[in-house]
């Protein structure tokens, strides 16, 4: 996945992902791994055939990887009590079996 990924950055530099063919990766791959960061909304697809990939603006990728560390951080929040919680009663069963 690294090798992928260094492949997608080095040719959005360019703003045309489909220029990821001719660093000698699979047309499948390729796709999928467009389809995969389209449906992160990483990138967007033209709504011709063949569609061409673009890179959507550094700002909109940096504002969704803050939006889900946001609900990550929510979420850990949320459930923070019981995680405790259950922490301590795992701890608790352990030091009554010693």
């Amino acid at each position: 996945m690294e090798s992928s990924c260094q492949k997608c950055l080095s040719v959005s530099k360019n703003n045309y992902l489909t220029r990821l063919r001719a660093l000698n990766t699979h047309k499948r791959q390729v796709y999928r791994i467009l389809k995969k960061l389209q449906n992160k909304e990483i990138v967007n697809a033209t709504s011709c055939l063949p569609a061409k990939f673009y890179a959507v603006p550094l700002e909109k990728v940096l504002d969704l990887f803050m939006k889900v560390a946001t609900e990550q951080t929510k979420a850990l929040r949320a459930s923070r009590k019981e995680l405790v919680s259950t922490w301590r009663s795992m701890i608790e069963k352990d030091s009554s079996n010693n």
